[in-house]
């Protein structure tokens, strides 16, 4: 258009209209408009872009290798693998009750003598405890693990109560470290991609670094930035929780351990649908009961021997003389 001049009276506002022929601005294309948004609004999108990025990260190197694709009902326990380790293969993590089931595991294989006894609380209550008396040294290759545990127990006398351990200072660190050989273990006999520990450990880190630095840039973008940072951070830990990824062999083997849990568990009206399940007999029961406590199942495992299993295993004893339960 033409140059225009004008005068304004000061302090009076006016509006100033340029038209311009079509076509002289180009228009942004959708992808440089998609860039501006990110810009503009970064800090909010940021766990939308950290969430695929993760999920496409999981999708290449976390996802478990493929196995046989079912499960077959499975009677016997796994040759390479005691309470602890197929307790924590089978869901990815490793608690307490896989410790439980293998301190049991001990028992039943020997090494160990578990004894229910009863405590005085003041003058009146009465409490309850566990002795454990080892019986013999460890002398097996079911796993390194396994064998700190085992020293762990009985690093200080050949005879101790499951609440002395609540007073020692050392055992906690030994049983974290036999926990983090576990994964190492399975990692080596080939049942991991890699060291699960090692894994979550990076990504535990990264997550946390992420959710310090939003609260340090809180200035900058204030309250959103705070809550766009942590959400993030939360997408990093959860993703780098489920990360470890299982070989072919190690999906078998956890398709192998469903199948032992659907005999343990399942009800008596359903056992006829099996074919060779082997005869209930108290010895079996003592076989599978810690493999039945790592697996949860073991109330389900016990009811089914209702009435067959009633005499004291060597490896326990109960409190004034009670009947093993």
């Amino acid at each position: 258009p033409d140059a225009v001049g004008f005068s304004q009276p000061g302090g009076e506002f006016f509006t100033f209209v340029v038209g311009l022929p079509a076509g002289t601005i180009a228009q942004p294309t959708w992808q440089e408009r998609l860039w501006d948004t990110i810009k503009d609004n970064g800090i909010v999108v940021l766990p939308i872009i950290v969430f695929v990025i993760m999920y496409l990260i999981w999708r290449k190197y976390g996802k478990d290798s493929k196995g046989r694709g079912t499960i077959i009902t499975q009677y016997e326990p796994p040759k390479d693998l005691s309470p602890l380790y197929m307790g924590t293969l089978v869901d990815g993590k490793l608690d307490n009750r896989d410790l439980a089931a293998e301190i049991i595991y001990l028992a039943t294989q020997g090494f160990l003598k578990i004894e229910h006894i009863e405590t005085k609380i003041l003058l009146w209550f009465k409490g309850k405890d566990y002795q454990l008396t080892k019986l013999k040294e460890f002398n097996s290759s079911i796993g390194g693990a396994t064998k700190e545990i085992f020293s762990a127990l009985f690093a200080s006398n050949a005879e101790v109560k499951l609440s002395d351990f609540k007073r020692d200072t050392t055992f906690g660190k030994k049983i974290m470290e036999a926990k983090s050989g576990v994964f190492k273990d399975l990692k080596t006999q080939g049942y991991y991609k890699n060291n699960p520990s090692v894994i979550k450990v990076v990504f535990v880190v990264v997550a946390i670094f992420v959710g310090v630095f939003a609260v340090i840039i809180s200035s900058s973008f204030g309250a959103i930035g705070v809550v766009s940072g942590i959400v993030t951070g939360l997408i990093i830990l959860i993703f780098g929780l489920l990360m470890p990824a299982r070989t072919k062999k190690g999906a078998e083997m956890r398709e192998y351990i469903l199948g032992l849990k659907l005999y343990l568990s399942v009800a008596e009206k359903d056992r006829l649908n099996f074919t060779d399940s082997p005869e209930k007999k108290p010895e079996r029961f003592e076989m599978l009961l810690p493999y039945a406590i790592a697996l949860g199942v073991e109330k389900q495992w016990a009811k089914q021997f209702e009435g067959i299993y009633n005499v004291q295993p060597n490896w326990y004893s109960g409190s004034n003389g009670q009947a093993f339960n």
